[in-house]
């Protein structure tokens, strides 16, 4: 379960020294106060209307959905994620990746940009941000892929067929087999020059040669990464 902290879990101060949200935690902070360390390991945290001074975070995700104030983010192991509501931008003063940053994976219910504004980026020697992939679903099934520029499933009665590409700042590849194209590639969508939702999925292709699916998978699209930095990124 998730696990809430607000004005009915601490009524008895509105600065909090230290934070520890670790072993798989699922932990909802809503309220107004100020904390100065917060460190978050291989758990889910979903943060609203806080100060925070430094926050730490090792193989997790964080969600912001409203009115976050951080002076330093430090991604300091394992793969983790930032996301927002309605992709607005993550906002930190100092950002410092010694490990593995990425998106949210988009759903058919939501996309997640990778959107971070700050005074100072730095990525430090062996750190990654990386959004391969984690755009929409690929199809499955021999069935269509996922996002507003989907690929077409395979569909056909004889011979191996391919699922169509996703479309994003163009039209995805058509799907082809001896009979033609099968699986349409997805529409455009977005601009070319300034992309910054996430790629639509692929549809996913037949590998057998007639009769009953047998699936092979559709790619799913990339991810959508905004950077701002005001002052000094250093990679």
């Amino acid at each position: 379960g998730v696990t809430p902290i607000n004005s009915t879990f601490l009524t008895t101060t509105t600065t909090i020294e230290e934070l520890n949200v670790t072993s798989n935690s699922n932990v909802t902070m809503n309220s107004n106060y100020t904390i100065n360390n917060v460190n978050v390991t291989s758990s889910n945290l979903s943060l609203s209307n806080l100060t925070i001074t430094n926050l730490y975070v090792a193989g997790s995700d964080l969600y912001v959905d409203n009115g976050l104030n951080v002076n330093l983010i430090e991604i300091q192991s394992g793969t983790s994620s930032l996301s927002s509501v309605e992709n607005k931008a993550f906002n930190a003063t100092n950002i410092t990746i010694k490990a593995t940053l990425q998106s949210r994976v988009s759903t058919v219910a939501a996309n997640y940009t990778l959107n971070i504004t700050a005074v100072n980026l730095t990525v430090e020697a062996n750190a990654v941000i990386n959004v391969t992939g984690q755009g929409h679903r690929g199809g499955t099934n021999c069935g269509n892929g996922t996002g507003p520029g989907a690929g077409q499933g395979a569909s056909g009665t004889t011979t191996i067929r391919g699922g169509g590409g996703g479309g994003h700042g163009a039209t995805g590849g058509n799907g082809v087999s001896l009979e033609g194209i099968l699986g349409a590639g997805g529409t455009a969508y977005g601009l070319v020059t300034v992309p910054t939702e996430p790629g639509s999925g692929g549809g996913a292709g037949d590998i057998t040669s007639g009769g009953a699916c047998q699936t092979e998978d559709g790619v799913a699209g990339g991810g959508a990464l905004v950077l701002n930095v005001t002052g000094t990124l250093s990679v």
